[in-house]
């Protein structure tokens, strides 16, 4: 009977120390990509806060291609307006006037400035350092691959950056969340690795985390945006962004040609440019 015993407890003692070890394993693995589409698409609504005075600046709709490709559709007082953008080259089509040339567009750049950047340092190379606590839960801590001053804090249930510091400095931090049911359904973050200082709003969804807020502390006023009706398809259909790459392939080239004085060639160039546009 003791032998039987001893038994028992040596396999406890074994189911006990294997479940340790799975722990240690899933901790050890590389944090979720949270935010990890290729398309999606959103209503957004934007407003501009100065003081006491509240201005709208956009209520449209918006797709992404990951990375560098955008579109937005909104109407203004008088007129539909569509900025499509690829690797920065745009096409502005107010009305039925339409216009190209490489620019910049804000709300694409607050899109890849926080967004995407925010969701990319799951993507980096990482190692596991530990178990931590970070506002009251759970958080698998992992040191840079590259450099050891910096550090992220990963949420173990869901994956989210709770805190980011680099060379003492806080790039992301957690500063608040709710729960419903003893399952987070929201988390706010403050950010302080893009242009200007920001916080974010994550909300769970069918889909995962999506953003359903961002707020830029913009040196003009605070810009307030609102982020809804998220969906990610596989593909963008009738994309219109490879045929802005080719304009954009064809402006190259055709600079290129017209600098170098070769303006017959040029001339074709442009030729191809108009038929295309």
């Amino acid at each position: 009977m003791k032998h039987c015993k001893s038994r028992f407890v040596l396999l406890a003692l074994l189911i006990t120390f294997l479940f340790g070890l799975d722990r240690v394993s899933a901790a050890m693995e590389s944090p979720v990509a949270w935010f990890d589409h290729q398309f999606g698409s959103s209503s957004v609504v934007v407003h501009l806060t100065v003081g006491e005075e509240k201005t709208l600046l956009m209520d449209g709709f918006l797709k992404f291609a990951y990375p560098n490709g955008f579109q937005v559709h909104y109407l203004t007082h008088t007129e539909a307006v569509t900025i499509t953008s690829e690797a920065g080259f745009v096409q502005v089509q107010t009305g039925s006037d339409v216009q190209y040339g490489y620019d910049r567009f804000w709300l694409f750049e607050d899109i890849q400035d926080y967004l995407f950047a925010l969701s990319e340092f799951s993507r980096i190379p990482l190692e596991f350092s530990g178990m931590d606590k970070v506002a009251e839960r759970r958080a698998r801590r992992y040191v840079a691959a590259v450099d050891p001053e910096f550090m992220l804090w990963f949420d173990e249930e869901s994956g989210l950056p709770f805190l980011i510091r680099q060379n003492r400095r806080t790039l992301v931090s957690v500063t608040s969340y709710i729960l419903e049911n003893g399952k987070m359904t929201s988390v706010e973050l403050d950010l302080f690795f893009g242009p200007e200082p920001a916080s974010i709003t994550l909300t769970s969804g069918p889909e995962g985390w999506m953003p359903s807020r961002l707020e830029i502390d913009d040196p003009q006023g605070q810009v307030q945006m609102e982020l809804s009706n998220w969906s990610f398809p596989r593909e963008w259909g009738d994309s219109p962004l490879p045929r802005l790459a080719t304009l954009s392939e064809l402006n190259d080239l055709f600079l290129e040609e017209f600098g170098a004085e070769n303006f017959e060639v040029a001339l074709d160039i442009s030729q191809e440019m108009l038929a295309l546009a």
